[in-house]
């Protein structure tokens, strides 16, 4: 009887074929994965924008709510700056009016 005898290299080409299979499936894997955590960061990172410029677009706008208020305010207090200045004017002209009445009394007694 004739015995049949597998040549050597053809294990070790049987488990290069396997390695390459495996190491084929692992990257179609992880190439998928890294894909749908692309993806998935992606749009969280678009969600994130949005929220952004939203939180941006209510900052701005409570800017110029605040500018415009301090610049009210700035107009109330010039207003109430010259009407202290008016009444010391008052008060000014009133004294040395009130000091002129006193005086003229003082002489004309006598």
């Amino acid at each position: 009887m004739s015995e049949r005898t597998t040549p050597n290299w053809i294990p070790i080409a049987v488990a290069l074929i396997g390695l390459i299979g495996s190491v084929a499936a692992a990257w179609v894997t992880t190439q998928s994965k890294f894909n749908d955590e692309l993806n998935s960061k992606a749009s969280e990172i678009g969600r994130l924008k949005e929220q952004v410029d939203a939180a941006e677009k209510r900052l701005s706008q409570q800017q110029a709510d605040m500018e415009k208020r301090i610049a009210q305010v700035d107009e109330r207090l010039k207003k109430l700056d010259d009407q202290i200045e008016l009444a010391q004017k008052a008060v000014s002209t009133l004294t040395k009016l009130g000091a002129g009445l006193f005086s003229g009394k003082s002489k004309t007694k006598e």
